[in-house]
């Protein structure tokens, strides 16, 4: 590797790359968040620098690659876009549902001039051409924008659940409702649940879905640490509601309980923030 590296600053060439294939978390003895990483050949983003032209006000040309690989791909994309206010130039994507996902892109290769030059050329959204299949959200899209307010393009989707089977209908049935106290170490939370189906249909299939949820809603919420990753996630953090698949009341408070402790770690305790 420091060949590689070696070879490239005498070519007038650099690169840096990140490790996106996160893993978990865990707290150290002073409360401190770390990153778990797995392998970077499963998930990762790299660029090149092409250092050949100091003076270009637009910055140096640079190649930029991003590749996942495994049952984290949702979706299956073949798609190019074009322009755009971050000066990339060309990106393209390519995509296998829980197989690849790969991105190629170039920026600053065409200078800033040139392509002012260009009447053609996008400047404040990317274009996009290509189709995108996102389970079963299919999207053909020719010369579009993501703001979708520019004329001149083309764009269609379709969910094909919907064109085959119908659109949903969804419907809830109240099974038992009241009040609950939480117990969690520091004492007792007030709440209210609620104990219900949810049923969804579709007109041309004859087997309904059906799922036994519970929703909790905390009057003070309950608290926990902050994520402590940015400037706004700093402070404490409270869980003032939560539904989730349950088949009842109890089954709902334990995995409430259990998700909040695992956030508070073993340093972490209420009486020592107040």
């Amino acid at each position: 590797m420091a060949r590689i590296n070696k070879w490239l600053e005498l070519h007038g060439m650099h690169y840096h790359w990140q490790n996106l294939n996160e893993k978990g978390s865990y707290r150290d003895e002073k409360g401190r968040l770390h990153t778990i990483k797995g392998p970077a050949w499963r998930y990762g983003r790299c660029w090149l620098y092409f250092m050949w032209d100091d003076d270009r006000a637009d910055g140096s040309p640079q190649l930029h690659i991003e590749w996942r690989f495994g049952k984290g791909v949702s979706m299956g994309m073949l798609k190019l876009d074009i322009g755009g206010a971050e000066c990339e130039d060309f990106t393209f994507y390519f995509s296998l549902p829980r197989l690849v996902w790969f991105s190629f892109g170039l920026e600053n290769l065409i200078p800033w001039k040139t392509r002012q030059s260009l009447k053609w050329w996008p400047d404040n959204w990317p274009r996009e051409t290509g189709i995108s299949l996102c389970e079963d959200h299919l999207s053909i899209s020719l010369w579009r924008d993501d703001s979708c307010s520019t004329k001149g393009f083309f764009y269609k989707s379709w969910f094909l659940k919907d064109v085959v089977l119908g659109r949903t209908d969804y419907f809830t049935e109240t099974i038992d409702e009241g009040e609950i106290i939480i117990q969690m170490p520091e004492g007792g939370y007030k709440a209210n649940y609620k104990l219900f189906d949810s049923t969804w249909t579709r007109k041309r299939w004859p087997w309904p879905t059906v799922l036994r949820r519970v929703s909790l809603k905390i009057d003070k919420g309950i608290p926990f640490p902050g994520k402590g990753e940015n400037s706004w996630d700093i402070d404490d953090d409270a869980t003032y509601a939560l539904t989730c698949p349950a088949n009842s009341v109890q089954e709902a408070v334990e995995y409430l309980v259990s998700d909040i402790l695992k956030r508070r770690g073993t340093e972490w305790s209420v009486s020592a923030k107040q």
